[in-house]
């Protein structure tokens, strides 16, 4: 007796065309993004960056400078130039008092060369830390906080330690202008204010740099700058 043949299974439907298909796609993993970063942590880390690149500039310069000693300044400054407009009697008031600062700052070179030296590592160190914490390193939060801090002392102890160089430099400034020839009147009213307005200025300019390091500080300290770097390292470790 023969057996009949096995039911052939049923031809497969042909898919529709423009039809949602039933099967969910793949979820995408939570925070495949990365967080969030909040808005003031990115203004802090970029002050913070720039801070430090400006330290290591200047220090490095002021370095330099130190090391080389006294130096002859009309050897480095054009025959037309610093507003001289080719004349010579400019020129040479230009250079004596360029002279003068450069004399000045290397007779102080014993206390301002390890400034310069601190001031060339803090903010080279400062650098990398703030690109590491541009980058979510948590482990670079805390090493920007303190390097900020160490600045802005430093930034105190360099105003306090330069005061000599500043009033050389108001010297300077109020002596060109009583030898400018200008109208009496406007030269006393200069020499009445002036002073007040350069020292108010430098006084200024070193109160808006550590009031931003502080904001700096206060910004890597917040409740969402710690969840921010906490999630980065989450998600770091599960690389």
């Amino acid at each position: 007796m023969q057996s009949s043949p096995p039911p052939s299974a049923p031809p497969p439907r042909p898919r529709q065309e423009g039809r949602a298909s039933s099967v969910p796609p793949p979820s995408r993993p939570e925070g495949a993004m990365g967080p969030k970063r909040p808005w003031f942590l990115v203004a802090a880390l970029l002050f913070a960056w720039v801070f430090g690149a400006a330290g290591f500039i200047n220090g490095c310069s002021d370095a330099m400078e130190l090391h080389q000693g006294h130096i002859d300044v009309a050897e480095q400054v054009p025959e037309t130039g610093f507003g001289s407009g080719g004349d010579p009697q400019t020129r040479a008031a230009r250079i004596a008092m360029l002279q003068e600062l450069n004399d000045a700052r290397v007779d102080m070179s014993s206390r301002l060369y390890p400034l310069a030296v601190a001031t060339f590592l803090l903010g080279g160190t400062l650098v990398l830390f703030a690109a590491r914490a541009m980058a979510g390193r948590g482990s670079a939060r805390w090493p920007v906080i303190q390097f900020t801090i160490a600045q802005a002392i430093l930034s105190l102890i360099a105003f306090w330690m330069t005061k000599h160089l500043r009033d050389i430099q108001l010297g300077q400034m109020l002596t060109a202008v009583r030898e400018s020839g200008n109208d009496q009147e406007a030269i006393d009213l200069t020499m009445r204010y002036w002073p007040r307005i350069f020292h108010v200025g430098a006084i200024g300019v070193l109160i808006a740099r550590n009031v931003i390091a502080l904001l700096i500080v206060v910004a890597l300290t917040r409740v969402r700058t710690k969840e921010f770097f906490a999630a980065m390292d989450r998600r770091f470790s599960q690389l």
